[in-house]
């Protein structure tokens, strides 16, 4: 879900990034390769999310008017 908040204002609030690394950072554990929340690149997750949610705005609009596209 993180991911998928990019462009909203919660990205631009300090307190809730530090709350999500913490809570990620047990999940990771003290060893984990990622050490920093700045490393990450949440961008692919975004972009599938984006695409997806595209996908269902576009199915739920033929179903709505009953027609459908052949390729």
């Amino acid at each position: 879900m993180f991911a998928v908040m990019k462009d909203t204002d919660y990205m631009q609030k300090p307190k809730f990034l530090e709350n999500f690394w913490n809570d990620w950072r047990k999940i990771l554990g003290k060893n984990h390769v990622i050490q920093k929340l700045e490393d990450c690149d949440f961008t692919p997750i975004y972009e599938w999310h984006q695409m997806e949610k595209e996908k269902k705005k576009t199915n739920e609009f033929r179903c709505k008017f009953g027609f459908n596209v052949f390729t």
